[in-house]
């Protein structure tokens, strides 16, 4: 590895392959290297959206886009009047790689597969003469006015190296030992704590719900007046489903302070239901099937083995009849069909998109997005204090941010 570079970007994942190509579509002449402390590159590319990379989201209003961002919606908004979801659409498809959105609005290669993208970053790169150097592990990074320094430990050994600029694309800091290496640039963070995950549960009965979903449900916690939308999945462990994982994201920082011992309220009908609504809904329903039992009647097109749990739960049978269920039963049933409790105690990372909440803080940061205190450091990706909802909405924030990097940095270039 040679000592002197123009742009050195530490972190081989998606918003550090990203800003190394656009760097270098905009300076083909400058000397380009990305380090990665593995002996893995775009390891999170690969293993996205259970292999096939949800590169971004086809809402098409930035207003309703940014609301899926928990942290960081303001500092983005600026940023995606000039590149947000239409403008990564655009590059990947004039790159040949073509996009298709699903009925949800997440949208992926057309091959679908993440190998079609991680084969475009590593042919790009290539083609561009970017370095990329493997079990390159950051020590050290410190700046002047003019240039950055870094301390990089390979197989070969310790070695110093000059940048005239860097890019920060780590990825989000899981352990203090991530952050050891930028202790020296004396910036502020804020804590991480996970974010997009599941929630467990130890009631057996709810277990046994495992493989039935709900196309929508509200979800909230107890004095919180935040509700949650979205389809929901019992599983095996606990609740699952884009309704629970966006609320594991906007309520990241609660329930960490809660240690992830917390009763989570369902209303599992949705957004509409209330308990005069539903009550009523209830009884003209028993009225026109008094004489079906409960079991062969099931109401709201609620599954049966959930609908046969919450009529246990009020001391009754799906073997009786409709007839059987007083009023006072009944009152009992709308309850829990709009304000179902569960208590649940731990978490589990929502497959391999473990996020976290949190990182270098916005506030470091100048109008060009780089550090304020080292103005030739720009940190994109993860690293910072943004995080969005599953659905494309956290590798649009590494797109967003890698571009705005990359322009800036070639613009105060010479």
């Amino acid at each position: 590895m040679n000592n002197d570079w123009d742009v050195v970007v530490v972190g081989a994942g998606a918003a550090g392959y990203f800003s190394a190509i656009l760097l270098a579509e905009q300076r083909p002449n400058w000397k380009i290297t990305i380090i990665e402390k593995g002996n893995k590159t775009l390891s999170k590319v690969k293993i996205s959206g259970g292999g096939r990379c949800n590169i971004t989201n086809a809402e098409c209003s930035n207003k309703l886009f940014l609301a899926g961002y928990p942290r960081g919606s303001a500092y983005l908004k600026p940023l995606f009047n000039e590149y947000g979801p239409k403008q990564t659409k655009d590059w990947f498809e004039r790159a040949g790689l073509k996009l298709i959105s699903e009925p949800d609005g997440r949208m992926f290669p057309s091959e679908n597969s993440s190998s079609a993208v991680v084969k475009l970053f590593e042919h790009k790169a290539h083609n561009a003469n970017i370095s990329v150097f493997q079990s390159h592990a950051l020590l050290k990074l410190t700046g002047n006015k003019d240039e950055c320094e870094l301390i990089i430990q390979s197989n070969n050994g310790v070695h110093p190296v000059r940048s005239r600029f860097v890019i920060l694309a780590i990825g989000g800091i899981h352990r203090e030992a991530v952050w050891e290496p930028l202790q020296g640039l004396n910036i502020s963070r804020v804590p991480s704590v996970p974010s997009l995950f599941t929630f467990q549960i130890l009631d057996d009965s709810i277990k046994a719900l495992s493989g039935i979903s709900l196309p929508r449900v509200l979800v909230w916690l107890q004095g919180d007046k935040r509700r949650f939308d979205g389809p929901m999945l019992f599983t095996h462990w606990g609740l699952s489903g884009p309704a629970i994982l966006k609320a594991s994201a906007f309520l990241a920082r609660e329930l960490a302070d809660r240690n992830y011992e917390f009763r989570v309220h369902l209303n599992l009908l949705g957004e509409g239901w209330n308990e005069q609504n539903c009550l009523e809904a209830l009884r003209l329903h028993s009225r026109e099937n008094r004489d079906k039992l409960i079991k062969n009647a099931i109401p709201f097109g609620l599954p049966f083995r959930l609908f046969g749990l919450l009529v246990e739960k009020i001391g009754k049978d799906s073997s009786h009849r409709w007839a059987d269920l007083g009023s006072g039963q009944q009152r009992k049933l709308t309850v829990l069909l709009i304000d179902f409790q569960i208590e649940c105690k731990g978490k589990t990372t929502f497959k391999e998109e473990f996020v976290t909440a949190g990182g270098i803080a916005l506030s470091n940061l100048q109008k060009d997005g780089s550090l304020t205190a080292h103005p030739h450091v720009w940190p994109v990706g993860e690293i910072l204090d943004i995080d969005g909802i599953t659905g494309g909405y956290n590798f649009q924030a590494a797109w967003t941010t890698a571009w705005f990097a990359a322009m800036n940095i070639a613009a105060r270039g010479v």
